[in-house]
């Protein structure tokens, strides 16, 4: 996740450059096209925590973990619709 953050950050990077934007459109698709994978995913490592939990085996920490990376991700998703609102104008020129 922190590759695809830092893939989708902007602010250090030259958009005038066609291999820059192409770099950030594959970070923005595959924010787009691993979306349900990663959700199901975490999910599941919720549910796995829970029970383990329930029968004293896991930890709380373990449940706030992924509770954290479900919030990071929600802030990737959001700023990957941005990004690529942003970008689409100057990906359509750039071609």
């Amino acid at each position: 996740m922190r590759e695809t953050s830092a893939g989708l950050n902007l602010k250090e990077k030259d958009t005038t450059s066609v291999n820059v934007l192409l770099g950030v459109k594959d970070c923005v698709e595959d924010c787009v096209n691993k979306n349900d994978d990663i959700i199901l995913q975490m999910d599941q490592l919720q549910e796995s925590f829970r029970v383990l939990l329930a029968n004293n085996i896991g930890k709380e920490a373990h449940i706030k973990q992924v509770n954290k990376m479900s919030e990071e991700f929600t802030v990737i998703k959001k700023s990957a619709k941005e990004v690529k609102k942003e970008i689409t104008p100057l990906v359509n020129t750039a071609s």
